[in-house]
């Protein structure tokens, strides 16, 4: 029967994250006085009445699946969901929302000391996502969650990380800051109106974006412009070039929507200036927000740069 009990709990709690509930082994035949038995023995540490930990396969996380099964209609929240939808925050301290008046006494427990649990009265299926085993509050109602605590440059950054990550739709976000607006929400008016020009101009796509600008740099009179321009030191699809002008020596890059983010896309974009400058070339980069604000200022500057080289070049070879 020990063997048999072992075997239960241990499969139990490697389905879910190193956690198992009282229900789970009610469910499996094991009773009270056994589980007592094993949480005595160290074998099973409780999180709360309701749920336990697997010493024997704990993780970092371990925590936050039991609270998961204790707490059903409870998600991760903040800091911690948004560092576990991909966002570059920082996940500690833990943080767990519960349905109102559900919240655990902390005192009577060491292993809670390490979450932050919360309290809401309204946390529809809609603003849960489940990622990993763990639920999670939705990218949109974490950012939500978040805004509070963190400025407006970065709730933009973030918004725009995870709109390129395909994590958050335009919708998505929308829907849930009319939500919490209504709700009278702390900063979610201030929310939605630094985000309204990060979600209006998300309809236009990167390839688009490139036509535009292109479309803006023949308006101010240049020619000879290259659309996906492949110069002489082509290394493979990743050396194409958004705009080439070839006669004054110039690249122009459209940073748009999926560039908007420090990650190994950006290392490569430096890589490639680094080779495009040691081959002579000049490259210019544009800027999705920039440009929609003001395309024809910004054409203009990019267009007298593309002539400023040209006219240089022509003097080098007279």
């Amino acid at each position: 029967m020990q063997n048999t009990t072992e075997f239960i709990l241990t499969e139990l709690a490697a389905a879910n994250g190193g956690a198992l509930s009282r229900a789970q082994a009610h469910d499996r035949g094991i009773g009270r006085s056994t589980l007592h038995r094993r949480q005595r023995s160290g074998l099973l540490i409780p999180i709360t009445n309701r749920a336990f930990i697997h010493s024997g396969l704990r993780t970092d996380h371990s925590v936050l699946h039991a609270l998961g099964l204790a707490f059903p209609s409870g998600a991760v929240a903040r800091h911690t969901a948004a560092a576990l939808s991909g966002l570059p925050v920082r996940p500690r301290p833990f943080h767990f929302v519960v349905a109102h008046g559900a919240r655990p006494n902390h005192q009577r427990n060491d292993e809670l000391s390490c979450v932050h649990i919360h309290e809401t009265r309204h946390l529809p299926s809609a603003d849960v996502e489940r990622r990993g085993g763990l639920p999670l509050t939705s990218v949109a109602r974490t950012l939500v969650d978040i805004a509070p605590f963190e400025s407006d440059r970065f709730l933009i950054h973030l918004t725009e990380r995870a709109l390129a990550d395909r994590t958050l739709t335009n919708e998505a976000m929308i829907a849930c800051l009319g939500e919490r607006v209504r709700r009278g929400v702390r900063s979610s008016r201030r929310l939605a109106r630094i985000l309204c020009d990060t979600l209006a101009d998300q309809d236009i796509g990167d390839s688009r974006f490139e036509l535009h600008v292109l479309e803006a740099l023949q308006r101010q009179g240049l020619s000879g412009l290259i659309p996906q321009y492949v110069p002489p030191w082509f290394d493979g699809i990743r050396g194409v070039t958004d705009i080439g002008c070839p006669i004054g020596d110039t690249i122009v890059e459209c940073d748009g929507r999926s560039f908007r983010r420090v990650t190994a896309a950006h290392d490569n974009d430096r890589r490639r200036d680094r080779v495009a400058a040691h081959h002579g070339f000049l490259t210019i980069r544009i800027g999705y927000r920039e440009f929609y604000r003001s395309p024809d200022e910004v054409a203009a500057e990019v267009a007298e740069i593309i002539r400023d080289r040209r006219n240089e070049r022509a003097r080098r070879a007279s």
